[in-house]
């Protein structure tokens, strides 16, 4: 076994410990479990038999169907128009009700375009497809790195096809299935670089990933330092800048890209002052009425700062924030909220002190999926379908059984992230008075398990630098042993 294992490169993918398999006869029953859960979770964006899943699908049902896709297509039509993108509301309106667009502008050319010809449902139902597309091809990207016939490729597929957080993407139609994608591109080709032959598929990936995430939603922008930092990563990482950059600003000079532009001293104004951004670029102060500077898409980047610190507390928003103020009582301060980050930010920082490059890239790999997760602590509007994020994690976490000396805490935090998937406690208060004890209870297994991944996932990445700094780098690599995930 060993023998033939050391003679096929691929093999040197897989983590370090014996793979834990399924007899056949239950791997295909639990394939078969799961499967049927997916079909049955695919006919009830139709049928609506688990709307009682959370309380925007309890109340509003079939409406909520497409709710976040709309703004998508009708953005490329705003442009046609000569309006901006992100006029949602304006002009010639043939959608149903949407929330504001607020994805990179290239994005609603680039897919957008492709949907802005048919009509609303046809479009929704294309875009559905689509997305189910990208979590498959994502889950197979993980899956193919695990055993056959092992729990491990059970878990994956049924994590990113059947979990709730990916029904809840599928019925608002909320583009998330693309930042799934490019987080997983980013964990795979960093463990590519990390424990396969070829590296050049990992650069790749990589890459990918990157430009996938700052087209989309830029949460990939939280990890740049962390990868501008390690030396097997920099390139890919100013690569992708080098893209985003130009490209961005092209979207902001350009007029026929730009119809309703602002200029740069409004945005400088904007960007310079925080505070006042907050009062003025905020769509839930402004009561969805845009003003001039909304218009312009430079509100593609102001709107994360506008939108960063304010709690709105609805009762499907599971952010850490909005969890402690209803859980207290009070407003808790926003500078606790920056501590995770700025943490991971510094740790990331000391990742090009680690000689040993697996160990470097190990490390690199524990800190961005643990920033990845502090989104979930530090921002304050997060909704359910967003916990698709911690699908990649979950994956990842799962391929490096054996690759670290964590084992326990690995197999615990696999454990606590799959809670994610399930539905949230909402579905056993469903009629409840919606209080303060109600609201702790339904956020409490999507807030808790994320902050808890994620606090555990610095303080192990904090660990391997202690061992960097009392050991010498020989005496701390992981195990890299050719086998099979389990």
């Amino acid at each position: 076994m060993k023998r033939r294992i050391q003679h096929d490169a691929r093999e040197l993918l897989y983590a370090g410990a014996m793979p834990i398999q399924l007899p056949t006869h239950r791997f295909k029953i639990a394939a078969g479990v799961s499967a049927a859960w997916v079909v049955f979770m695919l006919l009830s964006l139709q049928f609506g038999f688990l709307n009682g899943l959370s309380f925007d699908m309890h109340t509003g049902g079939l409406a909520s169907h497409g709710l976040d896709f709309f703004s998508t297509p009708k953005a490329y039509l705003n442009l046609l128009d000569g309006r901006s993108l992100f006029d949602t509301w304006g002009g010639i309106n043939t959608y149903p009700m949407m929330t504001w667009y607020l994805s990179h502008p290239a994005f609603a050319v680039l897919i957008g375009s492709w949907f802005s010809f048919l009509s609303p449902t046809p479009s929704y139902w294309a875009f559905v497809a689509l997305s189910f597309g990208l979590m498959v091809a994502s889950a197979h990207l993980l899956a193919s790195r695990c055993a056959p016939e092992s729990w491990a490729r059970i878990a994956i597929w049924a994590a990113f096809l059947g979990s709730v957080p990916t029904f809840d993407m599928l019925v608002t139609g909320n583009p998330q299935s693309f930042l799934v994608l490019a987080l997983t591109l980013i964990f795979v080709g960093i463990y590519d670089l990390a424990y396969a032959e070829d590296s050049k598929r990992g650069q790749a990936m990589l890459l990918g990933g990157l430009l996938l995430s700052l087209f989309c939603k830029p949460l990939a922008l939280l990890l740049l330092p962390l990868l501008l930092a390690v030396k097997e990563t920099r390139r890919a990482a100013w690569t992708a800048l080098a893209v985003y950059v130009p490209v961005s600003l092209l979207f902001l000079i350009v007029p026929i890209l730009n119809p309703q532009a602002t200029d740069w001293s409004d945005r400088l104004h904007w960007l310079l002052h925080p505070a006042l951004t907050e009062q003025a670029l905020n769509i839930y102060k402004n009561g969805f009425v845009l003003n001039p500077a909304m218009r312009d898409n430079s509100i593609h980047w102001l709107s994360m700062m506008a939108l960063s610190d304010y709690r709105f507390d609805h009762v499907d928003i599971y952010s850490l924030p909005v969890f402690l103020d209803s859980l207290l009582g009070a407003h808790t301060s926003e500078w606790l909220y920056k501590l995770v980050p700025a943490a991971g930010v510094l740790l990331s920082c000391c990742a090009a002190f680690i000689a040993d490059r697996t160990t470097r890239l190990t490390y690199a790999l524990v800190l961005a999926l643990a920033l990845n997760l502090s989104f979930f602590l530090s921002y304050t509007i997060v909704w359910e379908y967003q916990f698709t994020a911690a699908m990649p994690v979950l994956g990842l976490l799962l391929l490096l059984r054996g690759r670290v000396a964590w084992e326990r805490t690995r197999s615990v935090l696999v454990a606590v992230t799959a809670i994610l998937c399930l539905p949230s406690l909402y579905i056993f208060l469903i009629g409840s008075p919606l209080d303060r004890t109600t609201l702790a209870l339904i956020r409490c297994d999507r807030v808790l398990p994320a902050s808890a991944v994620c606090l555990t996932l610095l303080a192990v990445a904090g660990s391997m630098l202690w061992r960097v700094w009392k050991a010498p780098a020989s005496a701390i690599q992981s195990p890299v042993q050719p086998s099979v995930a389990g």
